[in-house]
């Protein structure tokens, strides 16, 4: 996917309203978009589906714990469901596959040709990088906001006494700033305390050392960054980076603010992968429009500056 553009989101929409509906009796609604942290709640359920073929990509379908029993229930013919055990978690990946397989129709009367991998199911806490772990990748998550980092301290094991800062100052190894999670094949950089000059951090060599030498022990490294828009911090870091991922927040920027920092990025030389739309309301009243609507007000983050 090379830009923001319904024609790529629409379907996806189309095909899990059209479903769930016909299937589990359960009518939905496309809300406006809003953003949402790269983590998602404790109690949810977690559809997750690779895409190849002409795009290429991960598509998660997010649902509540509740919501999941009842769309298994009503998968299982309405038979009670206490709680997600491997025969409901089957219905719930069954539901994932039907959804996928609608929208690649859809999308093949638009010439676009697409194949979906089987679906994993996840519980609880989850972030990108986890779920890379989740799929037996090694993964190293570095949190890279030195600003204003939004990341908690979960799934960590003991105390983060180092973080990013530490290291890129030169007070501290690698060694000594890598966090093992509570995840399998996880583990966390954490940014550390507010540096006077994080630009200027983030663009010296030892950042780049830093990627290089955990390239020899990680499969997969997702450094979470400020947006792009906002500091020149992304658009530094995007040079020693494979390719990046917009993270949009429905609700929080305009279309015409995520096609000016998908340019920017395009401009640093790094590979746009795709972006993740997050924050989507589905219960929602209003209806997803030709773009993604107006202003939806500021867009850098929520909540405390832990």
């Amino acid at each position: 996917m090379t830009g923001i553009n319904v024609d790529y989101i629409n379907p996806f929409l189309m095909a899990a309203t059209g479903i769930i509906k016909d299937i589990c009796q359960i009518e939905m609604k496309i809300g406006k978009p809003y953003v949402k942290e790269t983590a998602f709640a404790d109690d949810s359920v977690i559809i997750m589906i690779g895409i190849t073929g002409e795009m290429r990509g991960q598509v998660m379908i997010v649902l509540s714990y509740t919501k999941a029993l009842e769309i298994a229930s009503k998968m299982m013919m309405g038979m009670p469901v206490e709680k997600l055990d491997e025969m409901s978690i089957s219905a719930i990946s069954e539901l994932g596959n039907m959804i996928m397989g609608n929208a690649a129709t859809i999308f093949s009367t638009k010439g676009i040709l697409i194949d979906i991998t089987p679906p994993t199911v996840c519980r609880g806490n989850l972030t990108i990088a986890q779920s890379f772990a989740q799929n037996g990748m090694k993964t190293l998550l570095i949190d890279a906001d030195l600003r204003k980092s939004v990341m908690k301290s979960r799934g960590k094991k003991g105390k983060v006494k180092y973080g990013l800062t530490h290291y890129l100052s030169g007070k501290n190894q690698l060694k000594d700033v890598i966090c093992i999670s509570d995840v399998p094949n996880f583990c966390m950089i954490f940014a550390g305390p507010v540096p006077p000059n994080p630009s200027e951090l983030v663009g010296n060599e030892r950042f780049t050392k830093m990627i290089e030498e955990a390239r020899a022990t990680f499969d997969m490294i997702i450094i979470d960054t400020p947006p792009i828009g906002s500091v020149i911090d992304a658009a530094v870091i995007s040079k020693v980076c494979d390719g990046g991922i917009l993270v949009i927040g429905a609700g929080d920027i305009s279309y015409k603010f995520a096609r000016k920092s998908k340019e920017q990025l395009e401009m640093t030389g790094c590979k746009l992968l795709g972006c993740v739309l997050n924050k989507v309301d589905m219960a929602g009243n209003s209806y997803y429009g030709k773009y993604y609507g107006k202003y939806y007000g500021k867009y850098y983050g929520h909540g405390d500056n832990n």
